[in-house]
């Protein structure tokens, strides 16, 4: 196990004398172990180009396996660390960008003032990116909005944990603020900012729009949810965005939202895990927690 160590460090650092330094070891010493594991191994696994160390086209190919054993062992060590005290551990999700923001914050304040020894570790990211992460075991589980039905894997297990409705927003300034309800029309005549396709609101805006043979050209496509509301607070231009994301400004007057009559826009916000997973006990415990806090506030996500 030491040789398959040090290879990973000498890969990492490009350097023998500084995979050294972190092992604590000697260049000679570490020389020595590389040397021992191509001779195992029955071909050469660094090159010298100049003063850098790099791996040949075999080195590339043990690091893949070599950094798969060592993510294994720290996960048996979390797992061995959680199993002797279920209130400990790591707990390691996703969260698309919506439920990062806006769903997400509140109930791990929550938790973690109830359960302080519990750490956690959560990626924010797009949604399909997610479903890719929880492919290669890289996080537990992820929260993520309903997008298109690409999303929908086999192997993958998809529990709704909220609702929430998509509507028209606008300033205050803009000529239809004065209106509750807007048309699919009007809608698609305005100067759209919408969130990039990688995102699964604008996956499951284009997919609904589809359905009505309707393909939305936007006049602006930004990755930050937060910049789009700025930007139509200005009277920039029109969106179509999740209630949840815009109900604080609507009802501080400074943005305005409609309903969008003749479709429904209501989604769902799930929770996405491979099936049959199995959890350790912090996870479950945080996922029954996490289930109990959406369900009684999903009542509150709806536009009326």
């Amino acid at each position: 196990m030491n040789k398959i160590i040090t290879f990973y460090m000498v890969a990492k650092c490009k350097s023998f004398t500084r995979a050294a330094e972190s092992l604590g070891l000697t260049q000679p010493a570490v020389s020595l172990q590389i040397k021992s594991l191509e001779d195992e191994c029955g071909m050469e696994l660094f090159e010298r180009v100049g003063k850098n160390i790099l791996l040949t086209d075999a080195g590339k190919t043990l690091l893949l396996y070599v950094e798969k054993i060592l993510h294994t062992m720290e996960e048996a060590k979390r797992a061995l660390k959680e199993a002797q005290d279920p209130l400990s551990g790591e707990i390691k999700f996703g969260a698309s960008i919506l439920s990062g923001i806006y769903v997400i914050p509140p109930i791990l304040g929550k938790f973690k003032r109830e359960h302080p020894h519990v750490t956690f570790s959560v990626k924010i990211r797009f949604a399909r990116d997610l479903i890719e992460s929880i492919e290669d075991n890289k996080i537990d589980f992820a929260i993520m909005g309903e997008g298109d039905k690409s999303q929908r894997k086999q192997g993958l297990s998809f529990t709704s944990l909220l609702e929430d409705e998509l509507v028209f927003v606008t300033s205050p300034m803009h000529k239809l603020a004065s209106k509750k309800t807007v048309s699919a029309y009007e809608v698609l005549n305005q100067d759209l900012i919408l969130t990039e396709k990688y995102s699964a609101t604008r996956n499951y805006i284009d997919s609904e729009f589809n359905r009505y043979g309707v393909c939305i050209e936007p006049y602006l496509e930004l990755g930050n949810i937060e910049v789009v509301k700025k930007l139509v607070a200005e009277d920039f231009g029109s969106s179509i965005l999740s209630w949840i994301s815009v109900k604080r400004e609507v009802a501080e007057g400074n943005l305005h939202a409609s309903k969008i009559e003749e479709m429904n826009l209501v989604r769902r916000v799930f929770l996405v895990k491979r099936k049959g997973k199995k959890f350790l006990p912090a996870t479950n415990l945080f996922l029954s927690f996490l289930k109990s806090e959406t369900g009684s506030i999903t009542e509150t996500f709806g536009y009326e």
